[in-house]
């Protein structure tokens, strides 16, 4: 299990997933997404119905939930428990359904959506450099400030 879920194509599935949930944010309203930067040649933004990036958001949201048994089960579940990246990777999940839920159920009306801010931690959690560069910045601010 442990050689199948680091082999490379389980990485690239992994992070084309990350990939594609981050571009969700181009298609969701309000979408900054147009053909052209020129203001006169914009023409019409996506507008997807409601429940169409709900709806992908959940497959992702699933995705990840299964990532993070398969992580706890190569790792094991005391080692899952000590690691606050993992153990913040269930909260952020449990947050992300929440928010996905209430959307749907209020019709997509809902303008204030927690997760779209909580979307970059599934890029910074994957990434050790990411990690680590996190870390250093951690650590520098103070001595800025």
């Amino acid at each position: 299990m442990y050689r199948w879920y680091y082999s490379k194509p389980v990485r690239w599935g992994y992070n084309l997933i990350i990939f594609f949930y981050l571009m969700l944010a181009f298609v969701e309203k309000p979408s900054s997404l147009t053909l052209s930067p020129d203001p006169r040649f914009r023409g019409k933004r996506p507008d997807p119905p409601c429940g169409v990036t709900e709806s992908l958001e959940i497959i992702f949201l699933v995705c990840f939930v299964c990532d993070l048994v398969v992580k706890s089960h190569v790792l094991g579940r005391q080692q899952v428990i000590k690691n606050r990246w993992l153990m913040s990777y269930c909260l952020v999940l449990i947050i992300s359904f929440i928010d996905v839920v209430v959307t749907i159920s209020t019709g997509c009306n809902q303008r204030i959506r927690i997760h779209r801010l909580l979307r970059p931690f599934f890029l910074l959690q994957n990434s050790s450099l990411m990690k680590k560069l996190l870390r250093a910045i951690k650590r520098t601010v103070p001595e800025i400030l």
